[in-house]
């Protein structure tokens, strides 16, 4: 486009300011019409050449030159990287085509860049710096702009724009944390609310008479890196692991950029991240990669049995009074496993506690919802009269883990005592588990004291079958307990380790 006429009665100003707050959808009605539009079209270089040609071969002797039409296309060298609309490979007249391109380009770019398919200088570092040089630093860009110029720009339609690609880009990221493994997925007794991965027979085989679906690439990414089968293997494939970590990295980055602005000089006002406006969704996903728990942000089946990543901040009930029940929550809705492991849950905690937590910043305070601490220890705390702790007595140790609750917000801490208070149940109380915790022979567990009581009683019994069944239940229930105080000892460590 050549540029607009200007409007009757509009200065050049008035109108520059026009387009760059306004979408560039509305062009024609900012100037009147698309008449007033001066734009001779896109012009291809071989009309380029015969117009010259022509040209040419009728030019006096006097001589002349040859204009081409002059394109509005804006160019933007690597110095000036930092400005709004100066961004690299980006595609999109505004900040969410731009985002909404590099989400797709990520995605569909994900066969040929992830894979070595012969190719001499390609590694895993390097597959990971693509991801965090080419795509994921363009999803902060678009949030760190709105987040330092928001109050400046609301009502506009960049304002309007900039939120937009700055939830488009959050929700990316959220997707590529909860990418499940490829291959069939199914309901199992150990895992009746979530689609796991099944084991050919025993208790984690497929239910009889339940839905199964077979999730493909790119929906399903293989977890780790696959190996070339020669005697001096190589590595031929990267893993999902090494992407989640990217998103993490990015998530938590609190790093910021603009143009001509020295950011070091005043970490405070540019110490940005999601984690400022979206608190609560932040928490969410980092508290359930934290704990592995699939029910907090995993992706769903719907009810055509098709995979759907969950947002993190839906837009059809975020700030919305009484909002409806979205898909992923109605009644029966089963979520899909993601795999995480020890790696991926330290990284989520180490950068959460190195980024989202800060002494001199008050907004950033992840590590409030990750503490425990143990009674009595040298890591205990004397909270206020006003702070809610929450308490869990281990049933053989007797060691008294405490977690705060500040606010309405229960973070990974207390979810996990809450977790463990239900799990162990109450000595001499008969107690079955919620049915997400698992089923034997298609019944609710015991909780541990249940099972340990049962254990007791089946020792001093004759009935092996039942000694057996007693065993079983109470292996895999004082599982789920050894898991979460494992869990409790790992916030306290990463805490120390942190100086809290």
């Amino acid at each position: 486009m050549a540029g607009p006429a200007i409007a009757a009665g509009e200065t050049d100003v008035n109108l520059a300011n026009d387009i760059f707050f306004n979408d560039y959808k509305k062009l024609p009605q900012i100037v009147g019409g698309v008449a007033n539009l001066s734009d001779g079209g896109v012009m291809s270089y071989d009309v380029i050449s015969k117009k010259a040609q022509q040209f040419y071969l009728g030019l006096p002797p006097t001589g002349g030159g040859f204009l081409s039409p002059e394109r509005p296309f804006m160019f933007c060298s690597d110095e000036y990287i930092g400005n709004l609309f100066c961004k690299q490979w980006d595609f999109g007249a505004n900040q969410q085509e731009i985002v909404d391109d590099t989400i797709d380009r990520y995605k569909n770019y994900y066969f040929f860049s992830a894979f070595k398919r012969g190719r001499l200088n390609w590694s895993i570092d390097g597959y990971l710096n693509r991801l965090l040089e080419r795509y994921f630093i363009h999803y902060t860009e678009a949030f760190q702009f709105y987040y330092f110029f928001g109050s400046f720009l609301t009502g506009s339609d960049l304002g309007s724009d900039l939120l937009t690609a700055s939830i488009h880009s959050l929700n990316s990221l959220g997707d590529i944390l909860q990418t499940p493994e490829p291959g069939t997925h199914c309901t199992t007794q150990l895992s009746p609310d979530v689609m796991v991965l099944p084991s050919a027979m025993g208790a984690n085989a497929c239910s009889p008479g339940q839905p199964s679906m077979n999730i493909e690439p790119p929906d399903g990414k293989p977890y780790f890196i696959d190996f070339s089968p020669d005697y001096y293997y190589r590595i031929t494939r990267t893993g999902s692991l090494y992407e989640k970590l990217a998103s993490l990295i990015t998530l938590t980055s609190t790093a910021a950029r603009f143009f001509r602005v020295d950011t070091f000089a005043d970490s405070n006002n540019f110490s940005i991240n999601y984690y400022r406006f979206f608190k609560d969704e932040m928490l969410g996903l980092l508290g359930g990669v934290i704990k592995n728990d699939p029910a907090m942000y995993a992706g769903y089946v719907d009810s055509g049995q098709q995979y759907h990543p969950t947002p993190v901040v839906d837009l059809t009930t975020w700030g919305v009074a009484n909002p409806p029940t979205p898909a992923y929550l109605q009644p029966g809705v089963k979520r899909v496993q993601t795999p995480v492991n020890k790696t991926i849950q330290y990284y989520a905690l180490a950068l959460t506690l190195a980024n989202l937590d800060t002494t001199w910043d008050s907004t950033l305070d992840a590590g409030n919802y990750l503490a425990v601490t143990v009674k009595g220890s040298n890591d205990d705390v004397a909270y206020g009269n006003s702070t809610v702790v929450h308490e869990y007595t281990h049933p053989q140790s007797g060691l008294v883990y405490r977690a705060p609750q500040f606010d309405a917000r229960t973070g990974v801490g207390v979810q996990l005592v809450d977790e463990l208070n239900l799990i162990t149940g109450r000595a001499g109380i008969n107690g079955t588990l919620p049915s997400k915790f698992g089923l034997f022979n298609n019944q609710p567990l015991p909780d541990w004291q249940t099972a340990r009581a049962r254990l007791t009683a089946a020792q001093s019994g004759n009935d092996q079958g039942a000694l057996n069944d007693a065993q079983t239940l109470f292996q895999f229930v004082d599982q789920q307990v050894a898991y979460r105080v494992d869990l409790l000892d790992d916030l306290r460590m990463f805490k120390r380790a942190f100086g809290y």
